[in-house]
């Protein structure tokens, strides 16, 4: 048999668990009743806050690697930086599309 809920529903157990016996076997049984909260959001808007939440964080650490890397092209002799930089480029557009 299967039982189909709408959306935002949940179970709530009721009760104390009880042991029956069923074809032989021992099993808990449960007493539930479903519950729909229209307080609860949508997957969408979970999604969207969860976004919110996460790209921001992305862009700071995006710019952080920057900034070490940048030090670290700095830092390379002067007849690597000129490649050390095309490196840099390349990793802060690589980072800017995904971010896009």
């Amino acid at each position: 048999r299967r039982v189909l809920f709408p959306p935002m529903t949940n179970l709530e157990v009721e009760g104390e668990p009880r042991l029956e016996l069923l074809a032989g076997r021992t099993v808990m049984v449960l007493s539930v009743r479903a519950n729909v909260s229209l307080a609860n959001q949508t997957r969408e808007q979970l999604e969207a806050k969860r976004r919110g939440l996460l790209l921001p964080t992305l862009d700071n650490i995006r710019l952080e690697v920057l900034r070490d890397l940048d030090s670290i092209v700095a830092a390379c002799p002067p007849q690597e930086q000129a490649r050390a930089a095309d490196c840099l480029d390349m990793v802060n557009k690589l980072c800017s599309d995904e971010l896009a």
